[in-house]
């Protein structure tokens, strides 16, 4: 647990033995990340959606955490400030009353900015992307495999490279959340748009555990007793289960 947060995921690692969540252990070198996202069966449930959120995401972190683009479906109120009545575009954004929406966040050197992008439906998978575009110099955020972009990101330029995540989240700010629901990421067909993949100097590659550059490790920040576990289902699809402990 950091800060009240609860993560299970997947992300790019420097080597193949380390299962904890830290900037100095993730592997950089990637400038891009695509698959598809399946929203949960039910709408997760939260002790207060005016304080907590739970979200699916894919996410490029650059600068050793520091700044990041990402992108997913949630619920409840994301944010930097605390509360519903603080919020305000586009420090934040509130599904409330048991509904999701698709959102995109950046942070960089301009600040923060997250933007409700319509409501996710229940049980619903979309094939989204990440990838720096080195002809513009930005990153580009796209929810739906169309070629229509979400959101670009051209504060980032430096950063042509970072380290790629695929997670479940929840903001347990209230202190009564349940716990994570199960999220699924990519698809059991290889070598499509829908599978989990990563973008390289050679193209994408098949995000799995055979990587031929660098590797992929779990982690499970949940404070001293881990509240929920990881399971793989295939090369190319991921299922994060997770239970809460008392």
């Amino acid at each position: 647990m950091v800060l009240g947060l609860h993560y299970a995921g997947q992300y790019t690692a420097m080597d193949s033995n380390y299962t904890q969540c830290a900037p100095f252990n993730e592997y950089g070198g990637w400038n891009g990340v695509d698959g598809q996202l399946q929203t949960p069966a039910t709408v997760p449930s939260m002790g207060n959606d005016a304080f907590d959120h739970v979200a699916g995401l894919l996410s490029a972190q650059l600068d050793n955490d520091t700044r990041w683009v990402q992108l997913g479906w949630y619920t409840g109120l994301a944010t930097e400030t605390e509360y519903w009545y603080n919020c305000t575009y586009p420090l934040c954004t509130w599904r409330c009353c048991q509904t999701m929406g698709y959102y995109v966040e950046t942070v960089d050197s301009q600040g923060y900015t997250i933007n409700d992008y319509g409501q996710a439906l229940v049980n619903t998978a979309r094939t989204s992307a990440m990838i720096y575009n080195a002809s513009s110099g930005c990153w580009e955020a796209y929810l739906t495999y169309d070629g229509k972009m979400s959101t670009q990101d051209c504060f980032e330029g430096i950063y042509h490279s970072g380290a790629m995540f695929a997670a479940s989240e929840m903001y347990d700010a209230s202190g009564t959340a349940p716990g994570l629901p199960t999220s699924y990421f990519g698809s059991s067909s290889p070598n499509t748009n829908a599978a989990l993949r990563l973008h390289g100097g050679n193209g994408w590659v098949s995000w799995n555990g055979s990587l031929s550059s660098y590797y992929t490790e779990t982690f499970d920040e949940h404070s001293y007793i881990p509240g929920y576990t990881i399971s793989r289902l295939s090369n190319c699809c991921w299922d994060f289960e997770n239970y809460k402990s008392a």
